[in-house]
């Protein structure tokens, strides 16, 4: 018999929680499972024997095709049983790929023998003369030894001990749903954790064989295990009840094998893809895909600066006020090449970002630029570009479709590229060896060495909660002798006398140092009296705000702790000639995608990826990490609101949990890329955003199939534009309809259920909008009714009703006609100009109108004045003085 199915992280996402040396591995669980389920159509429940012979590796694009087969019975009624599994496809070579045993043995129906063992002590748990034994550590343990387990592998709540028997209490988390099988393959596997307390060193263990297997009850989500070590062995027998003492699980014996270094490197640290592991890939334009963009008529191009390059066909501005003030029509497309100094990066890296913010914000402020799209150059000038770089991808992140960002190759500027990348409707290209290219994320692939800090290791921002969780790292798992800890306030810094207390316990001399890193003489004499062997650069500050409430004194101190301090580390370990074998900066994934509200933030950390390139291009150790979202909430992180949270989350980026994220810092050290972005993405969740998806990440995102017609069919009509579906309703239908619209898009930006959780007619401060939603919110109205709103809107128009009035003026050619009140008017207006004035229905009507013209125009014209007048005020602000006014009655409302 052969049972047949399919395995892939889209239709089993709880693998993604069980990985070794960052790589989704099927846990030897797993196989237990299958292997019962197939002696289930055989009435050969009982697994006599199953040898685990391969690990089955399981890739985020994975879609593994599976065989368990059951032989016929020998003499002894034994049948032989194997689970086999492929990748689906073809090699490029066009040679169907292979079928891999992973796992084979023995099913038998003989009944179990050990029921009666588990019975004997339901009543009395844990039992008696079994000591507690502190499990704080263990998947600590785990970490370090390359184990990767998310919260549904982390279910050993308890342990105790009592000679050669272990004890424990292990549970799935309430969430999780054990219905689809015998036993949970996760719960299984969480009950082979209490035999990491018969380990007498720290060997890396793996699944090895199972015998005598019997499962007596299905659905299990908790279990009391008890683990009994077989005469000195490394194996132990396994009996398992449900929290009632009702017999669920019994194994007669389970063997883990011990794994070598070079082994587990054999078999995990090849040349693999990492599913939390990222880098920027370069790619060529399709054809296809480029020609279909393109359209008609040939684009007018103009050039800011006075510096600006030569771009034939183009009129050249000193100045964008020069262009705006000029009487002729608007260019399609305005380049500008910022013009970095030849002062120190510090120094430029602040006029060229100072320049750059004022040219953008005068851009997305002058309504004559509204139909254009301004082209943002770089030029590859190293850290300072990379800073421009985050800066802009920013900036595009808080107004889609007006800025678009190109990489310059060496050589001349040429047009018929530069319009060829620009009608790609890319927001960022490069044009490389007569290329149009496109950035997107792809997962990182490469063989892993393990990253060696040196003996002493320097830790910027070392007593805050990454640099503190860095550090315990470095201690437990690379055995460091010493620890240098930077931070502002030195060992006045919160838990940092404990901090040293805990290295002190791994043997390891860590000393706590006041220091400002963004000070280049003060990092001067830091590297002179420790003169380290690694660094480790954690530290940094926020101060998030839109575009247009940024200055250039909000950036100075996010690039001081930032990118500051790691040029000044970079320059000073070289004029040092400190032999450093890691050089390992903390960036962040803002700098590179969905860097909304963090311009400042986005551009320190494009200046780290840019020093990490550099640093490689000289020869030298260097590791940019752009982490995704920690769970570790100290330090910067505990910055993040509710609805920040909830933002991060719509956007399909999960937070790491801190033994994987650790876990994921050696898997990047070790890959030797000069910038690696490490964080979970959801990349079904990133699928439904639709249109929406940055596009660096498309290239993550499985699209659907094609859309595919008979050659007899009608052929498909285009999506009708949003402006004539408008239209096309009946005019009574068109008023409710954009409030429906408005209500829903404010519920996905609160993370409400629906459309009914939003009052029409409360003010969006009401509902807990801050300045980055407000923006959001009208992004996704603009983009899906095409109408171009202000970033104000929330302001000007400050309830849901109030947008949808204005969406319905700006779409609606006969407002009257189409609001349910006008048309109700226009029916009495008809109705009376007919009406007979003899009628004495007439008067009776005149007097119950009079009666509601007095009824509206007496408290509602006092409520029309005091708006009037808020109206006044609001008016006269800034768009900066409206986003502090905003998050400034947010914070308030916190405080109470």
């Amino acid at each position: 018999m052969t049972l047949t199915g399919r395995l892939s992280l889209a239709t089993h996402p709880w693998l993604a929680e069980h990985t070794m040396s960052g790589n989704v591995i099927v846990p030897g669980a797993a196989f237990v499972e299958l292997a019962i389920r197939a002696g289930d159509e055989v009435r050969c429940s009982r697994l006599d024997e199953l040898v685990l012979e391969a690990p089955l590796h399981l890739a985020a694009r994975d879609s593994l095709a599976l065989q368990v087969t059951v032989g016929g019975p020998d003499a002894a009624g034994r049948r032989p049983v194997a689970v086999h599994a492929r990748t689906h496809g073809e090699r490029s070579d066009g040679v169907t790929r292979g079928w891999t045993r992973h796992a084979s043995g023995y099913l038998t129906s003989e009944p179990a023998s050990a029921v009666a063992a588990v019975v004997a002590e339901k009543d009395v748990w844990p039992p008696a003369a079994a000591e507690t034994v502190d499990i704080g550590a263990l998947y600590d343990l785990l970490t370090e030894q390359g184990f990767g387990y998310g919260e549904l592998f982390r279910g050993l709540r308890r342990a105790w001990k009592r000679g050669d028997e272990v004890f424990a209490e292990v549970a799935l988390p309430e969430d999780a749903d054990a219905s689809g099988f015998g036993m949970h393959p996760a719960l299984l596997d969480v009950a082979l954790h209490g035999g990491e307390l018969f380990a007498e060193n720290d060997d890396v263990t793996m699944p090895f064989a199972w015998h005598g297997v019997t499962l007596h009850a299905t659905g299990a989500t908790a279990l009391r295990v008890r683990l009994t070590r077989a005469g000195g062995g490394a194996g132990y027998a396994i009996t398992a009840t449900d929290p009632g003492g009702g017999p669920v699980l019994t194994v007669d014996s389970f063997v883990p094998r011990a794994v070598s270094a070079d082994e587990f490197a054999d078999e995990f640290g090849g040349d693999q893809v990492h599913d939390d592991l990222f880098t920027l890939d370069w790619t060529e334009v399709g054809a296809a895909e480029s020609e279909s963009k393109k359209g008609g008529g040939s684009t007018v191009w103009a050039v800011l600066g006075a510096a600006g390059p030569a771009l034939p066909g183009a009129v050249s501005y000193e100045a964008l006020a020069a262009l705006l003030g000029s009487a002729g029509p608007m260019p399609d497309a305005v380049l500008h090449v910022p013009q970095a100094s030849a002062d120190e990066p510090p120094a430029a890296v602040r006029e060229t970002v100072a320049d750059t913010l004022a040219l953008l914000n005068d851009w997305l402020s002058a309504e004559r630029c509204a139909a254009a799209r301004l082209v943002v150059a770089t030029t590859g000038s190293g850290p300072v570009d990379g800073a421009v770089t985050g800066l802009v991808r920013a900036a595009q992140a808080e107004n889609p479709d007006r800025i678009t960002l190109v990489h310059l190759g060496p050589g001349e500027i040429r047009a018929d590229l530069l319009t060829e990348g620009l009608r790609s409707g890319e927001p960022e290209f490069a044009l490389h060896d007569r290329e149009v290219r496109v950035a997107r994320l792809t997962r990182a692939t490469g063989v892993v060495k393990a990253p060696e800090p040196g003996a002493s290791v320097l830790v910027t921002g070392g007593t805050g909660g990454l640099g503190a969780a860095v550090a315990r790292h470095l201690a437990a798992r690379y055995g460091v002798s010493e620890l240098v800890l930077v931070s502002r306030r030195g060992t006045e810094a919160p838990g940092a006398r404990e901090l040293v207390a805990e290295l002190s316990g791994h043997g390891v001399r860590a000393t706590v140092v006041a220091c400002d890193v963004g000070d280049r003489e003060a990092v001067a004499r830091l590297l002179s009296d420790h003169p380290v062997s690694g660094i480790v650069h954690t530290a940094g500050v926020l101060d998030d705000g839109l575009i247009g409430s940024l200055t250039p004194e909000r950036f100075d101190a996010v690039l001081r702790s930032k990118a500051d301090a790691a040029w000044y580390l970079h320059e000073l370990a070289e004029e040092m000639a400190l032999d450093l074998s890691m050089f390992v900066m903390f960036s962040s994934a803002a700098g590179t995608f969905d860097g909304a509200g963090q311009a400042n933030y986005a551009a320190a950390n494009g200046f780290l990826d840019a020093l990490a390139a550099h640093r490689h291009r000289l020869g030298l150790p260097a590791t940019s990490l752009a982490w995704g979202l920690w769970e570790e909430r100290a330090g910067m992180a505990g910055a993040l609101g509710e609805a920040d949270l909830e933002r991060m989350h719509r956007s399909g980026m999960r937070a790491l949990p801190t033994a994987h994220g650790l876990a994921l810092f050696d898997t990047a050290v070790g890959l030797g890329s000069p910038v690696v972005l490490p964080m979970r993405l959801d990349t079904a969740a990133v699928g439904e955003r639709g249109r929406d998806v940055p596009a660096v990440l498309r290239g993550l995102v499985r699209s659907g199939a094609p859309q595919r017609r008979s050659a007899e069919s009608a052929p498909v009509e285009p999506e009708m534009p949003f402006e004539e579906r408008l239209a096309a309703m009946r005019p009574r239908e068109r008023a409710p309809f954009l409030l429906d619209l408005v209500r829903t898009q404010v519920a996905v930006v609160l993370g409400h259920d629906g459309p009914r959780d939003i009052d029409p007619k409360r003010g969006f401060t009401d509902f807990g909008v801050d300045s980055l939603a407000a923006l959001e919110l009208r992004n996704l109205l603009a983009k899906l009714t095409d109408v171009r709103l202000p970033a104000t809107l929330v302001f000007d128009h400050p309830t849901p009703q109030a947008v949808a009035d204005l969406l319905f003026e700006e779409l609606v050619d006969d407002p009257d006609a189409g609001l349910p009140l006008g048309a109700e008017l226009a029916a009495i207006e008809e109705a009376l100009r007919t009406a007979d004035p003899a009628d004495e229905q007439y008067a009776s009507v005149i007097t119950r109108l009079r009666a509601l013209t007095e009824a509206w125009s007496g408290p509602r014209t006092d409520q029309a004045r005091a708006r009037a007048a808020d109206e006044e005020e609001i008016g006269s602000a800034t768009a900066e003085e409206l986003f502090g006014i905003l998050d400034g009655e947010l914070g308030e409302l916190g405080e109470e």
